[in-house]
């Protein structure tokens, strides 16, 4: 599990990921899809970038793997 509390870290996350939706194929597909608009896309960005100042926040996320074996 990887866990991110402090303010560089959270900010080094948030920026990251409000610079993905709006520059990268993940915005552009939401839009493409008509799951989100060029407006939404900014509002979530503005919003990951509120939330990476916020004394409170914290970025985590667990990899998982797994093995899958077919029965001979």
């Amino acid at each position: 599990m990887w866990c991110y509390t402090t303010l560089s870290e959270t900010v080094d996350w948030g920026e990251s990921y409000a610079e993905r939706l709006l520059t990268s194929p993940m915005g552009e597909r939401a839009v493409e899809y008509g799951y989100a608009s060029r407006a939404d896309l900014e509002a979530m960005a503005a919003a990951f970038r509120a939330w990476a100042v916020h004394p409170d926040a914290l970025w985590s996320f667990i990899h998982v793997q797994a093995l899958g074996r077919k029965p001979a």
